[in-house]
């Protein structure tokens, strides 16, 4: 397991709310979001309300360190669906485009996508996306409710600790581009 150390721990006091748009689409028994909001740890929101920045992997804009504020103030959303039906899911929300944000080149680690790039549960987005605006911490306890979810730390540390020292959304973008291309990817 991946251990944060006086080093790693977040620079300022506070937790971000966390929610989550449940579409319903994937098995009960596998859904990491169903289990955080058993735990307490996240709430439901209608595909209607609009709370934080939400996660959307069609969004032109990466999170970054700059977005913490936002984070810290209002939460982090994501949406809980099915990655067969994502187009689909993400287009029939109503966000505002400044409120969008994609998260960089990932690899899952939870049972069902293990070593997949970019198909993150999503506990998986929620925790990459508070390690990347500086809440490693909140991260990290958030996976501490999986079997798995040190795992996901140790295979993804190397590219979450470039976009979170990223000083803005195209500087973890260009991050992104040096990791695609040393794996192997046309970028």
């Amino acid at each position: 397991m991946v251990e944060l150390t006086e080093e790693t721990t977040d620079e300022s006091p506070g937790k971000a709310n966390l929610f989550v748009v449940h579409l319903g689409q994937d098995d009960p028994s596998k859904c990491t979001a169903e289990k955080l909001r058993r735990l307490g740890m996240l709430s439901y929101l209608p595909p209607h309300r609009r709370r934080g920045l939400l996660l959307d992997p069609y969004s032109e804009t990466a999170i970054s360190c700059t977005d913490k504020a936002m984070v810290l103030l209002e939460g982090l959303t994501a949406i809980d669906a099915s990655w067969r039906k994502a187009v689909e899911s993400f287009r029939g929300l109503s966000w505002r485009s400044d409120r969008r944000r994609a998260l960089p080149y990932l690899v899952a680690t939870n049972p069902t996508n293990y070593g997949i790039p970019v198909n993150l549960s999503t506990a998986e987005a929620l925790a990459a996306g508070l390690f990347i605006v500086g809440l490693r911490k909140q991260a990290e306890e958030l996976m501490s409710s999986f079997r798995w979810g040190h795992a996901f730390f140790e295979l993804n540390l190397r590219y979450l600790e470039a976009y979170e020292s990223a000083e803005s959304s195209s500087e973890v973008v260009e991050a992104q581009k040096g990791f695609m291309k040393e794996l192997g990817f046309a970028v």
